[in-house]
């Protein structure tokens, strides 16, 4: 019975961090991002958690190295996006003998 209340607790804790650290990424965004940019940012949270955090990252990122001259806008945050999930096309050689 300790060990998984032990457990449980442990658990708990790790809810708690995660919850803290999701708080300090919204306030970061509403800091940074225009409503709509917001918007689509909670968009992209829902549909694909990774690419949400690449994206928080990259403002952050850009933030801490004052590339960033206001509030980021929708078309802003949308051209980092694509940039984010853009995908290399792959190559194919013909050798020929």
């Amino acid at each position: 019975m300790f060990v998984e209340e032990k457990a449980l607790r442990k658990r708990l804790e790790q809810m708690k961090k995660t919850q803290q650290i999701e708080a300090q990424k919204k306030e970061l965004l509403l800091k940074l991002l225009e409503p709509a940019a917001y918007e689509r940012m909670m968009n992209v949270r829902m549909a694909s958690p990774s690419v949400y955090d690449g994206a928080v990252a990259a403002v952050a990122y850009l933030y801490q190295n004052r590339q960033i001259g206001g509030k980021i806008s929708d078309m802003q945050l949308l051209s980092l996006l694509k940039k984010l999930t853009a995908k290399k096309e792959g190559e194919i050689k013909f050798m020929r003998k």
